[in-house]
């Protein structure tokens, strides 16, 4: 009886306190993927990304933490270690890197400081998106829970670099403040993230054209609106700037992009080196989503989504666009309400798509294979 009584009182505490359950949630979400990180290590041989070993048994596995830091993490790892040392550095914004570089003032090991300070950031970004999610349900009067929309957010199949040492988990938290901040009508707060946010990523200038189609909207709104519109780009023009000084182009970024294959030559050879079979999922998963941001959300919201979306297929790959959906802010409050009106076996068949994904993800890349 008293361990019931507990229970409910413990429930009725959490309630009431829905920061705390963020902070706890967060906290879950990323023991979870050191966990899955650390036995995907040992379910299955090592193998090179050149796929030249097969799945055959058990394999000996190797540490959490280079399993963790793999691909573009050891390029910010290295760009915060030695600075814009060669030219592909270029396609790497700073922020991040410089972030890494200053938690290793206070962790020794770099590659541990790396996954602490994007863990900070995603528990920062949970905090921050929950009470941007929470905004847009109360102003449009949508029918879903804010705890829903982080639900399909966290089993997501990609949603396991928000817990590495990638940008998505900064960038999340730098977006979705300024967004909330916009909608607040603090729009020097919200200049300030849109900066920074275009100092982490090049998608960081798209909240530019958000507030510029908000502005077209609504024709008699307030000039001041103006300001964020200019620091979403001002953080990609600054780097451009530091390009220049350091190797003499300010579009340096795009030469990089040669050393990730982005140049065969045809827009249709790269789709199609590129496609993999699980964007037969990926492909109507986020069509679907684009048309709830389209049907219940605002049209900036909507532009905002296809645009960002739509720079990374203009290089004529696929093979990071299901790493990019995930910080597209409006896309998965636009899920979470299509998934509300369908039938339960659907709800059951995307649920099941999704977690076999987000489970086959984490494994592939432990074990050396680029996932997204």
């Amino acid at each position: 009886m008293n361990i019931k009584k507990n229970i409910d009182n413990t429930v009725k505490v959490l309630k009431n306190r829905p920061y705390l359950i963020l902070l706890l949630g967060s906290i879950l979400f990323i023991f979870s993927i050191i966990i899955l990180f650390t036995y995907s290590n040992i379910l299955i041989y090592n193998f090179s990304p050149d796929r030249s070993v097969k799945l055959t048994g058990l394999g000996r596995g190797q540490a959490v933490i280079p399993a963790m830091v793999q691909y573009d993490s050891g390029h910010y790892i290295a760009i915060a270690e030695h600075g814009y040392k060669f030219d592909y550095n270029a396609a790497f914004l700073p922020l991040f890197p410089l972030s890494i570089r200053l938690a290793t003032y206070f962790i020794n090991n770099i590659q541990l400081a790396a996954l602490a300070i994007d863990w900070i950031f995603l528990i920062l970004a949970v905090l921050i998106f929950y009470k941007f999610i929470k905004f847009e349900i109360d102003k449009n009067k949508l029918n879903i829970s804010p705890w829903l929309v982080l639900g399909l957010i966290s089993i997501f199949p990609t949603s396991f670099y928000f817990a590495i040492p990638y940008t998505e988990s900064l960038f999340l938290l730098l977006t979705a403040s300024a967004f909330y901040f916009y909608n607040k009508n603090k729009y020097i707060y919200s200049s300030v993230f849109a900066f920074l946010a275009s100092l982490t990523k090049y998608l960081g200038v798209v909240f530019a054209l958000f507030i510029l189609i908000d502005l077209i909207i609504k024709k008699k709104d307030k000039l001041i609106k103006i300001i964020p519109l200019v620091f979403s780009g001002l953080g990609f023009i600054t780097y451009m700037i530091f390009l220049n000084n350091s190797y003499g182009n300010p579009l340096e970024f795009l030469k990089a992009e040669k050393y990730w294959g982005r140049d065969y030559g045809s827009i249709f050879l790269n789709f199609a080196h590129s496609f993999r079979p699980e964007y037969l999922w990926y492909f109507p998963v986020i069509s679907i989503a684009l048309y709830g941001v389209y049907k219940y959300l605002n049209k900036s919201y909507f532009w905002y989504s296809l645009v960002y979306l739509l720079i990374p297929l203009s290089n004529g790959r696929l093979d990071a666009l299901n790493r990019y959906v995930i910080t597209d802010l409006p896309i998965f409050i636009g899920l979470t309400l299509i998934f509300v009106s369908l039938s339960k076996g659907y709800r059951y068949f995307y649920l099941f798509g999704s977690g076999y994904l987000f489970s086959m993800s984490i494994l592939l890349f432990a074990n050396g294979y680029l996932v997204a």
